[in-house]
């Protein structure tokens, strides 16, 4: 069986060989984290451990989907959604961030976290098409559950761009976040109220009812 089954040809509209993947097989969930370490070791975090991967206690978590971004075949990319629609939902943020998610966001509160968000190191950092097709899955996630937020932890010098091109706020100062060195703030955007202002500049973002309806299916959401 191929083990790159799980395609989302519908999430990246462009003719630029980009295909997006959910991560379900261990052999997928295998490329994922070996890509994390690379990306992140490559970056200069020090992640505590020499055997060649990077996961984590969310990845099998049933709250959490992986997305794997291809083009040409090549596995170049990868992101997390972790879900969080009820009190019994944990997500990576809650660990550094539980205050400044409750004073930002309220309680009661369904949201999207997008973390792990790793590129090859050896992709060109010029392009932002990579991040518009592995964010597609977030979208296409925080559609899915009707989210009120999507949330993310960035590196200090990443706000600016997040607050550029997502439209994020941020909602907390810079931190320590699980697992990895350094600090990162939480950025988050409102997503039934400001969403639509992200649209009209990133269009391709977009998603409908039938990306959501294939979504769905593919990631196996009750």
């Amino acid at each position: 069986m191929n083990i790159f089954d799980n395609e989302l040809d519908f999430a990246c509209p462009n003719n630029e060989g980009y295909r997006l993947h959910i991560a379900r097989t261990p052999a997928m969930r295998e490329i994922v984290y070996r890509l994390r370490y690379r990306a992140y070791t490559d970056a200069g975090v020090k992640l505590h451990r020499d055997d060649g991967i990077f996961p984590d206690k969310f990845d099998r978590c049933r709250n959490c989907i992986s997305h794997v971004l291809l083009q040409n075949g090549i596995v170049i990319g990868s992101i997390r959604a972790n879900r969080c629609t009820c009190a019994d939902d944990s997500v990576g943020a809650q660990e550094a961030y539980a205050d400044d998610i409750a004073a930002a966001i309220g309680t009661g509160q369904t949201y999207v976290e997008s973390n792990r968000f790793v590129v090859d190191p050896d992709v060109s950092n010029k392009s932002l098409a990579p991040l518009r097709c592995l964010f597609r899955g977030i979208v296409l996630h925080a559609a899915l559950i009707d989210a009120d937020w999507v949330i993310t932890a960035v590196r200090t010098r990443h706000i600016a761009f997040y607050r550029r091109i997502l439209g994020m706020e941020q909602l907390s100062e810079p931190k320590p976040y699980p697992l990895l060195t350094g600090e990162f703030a939480l950025m988050g955007i409102n997503y039934q109220t400001k969403a639509e202002a992200v649209y009209r500049r990133l269009p391709d973002l977009r998603p409908t009812d039938e990306l959501v309806q294939h979504y769905a299916q593919a990631v196996d959401y009750q």
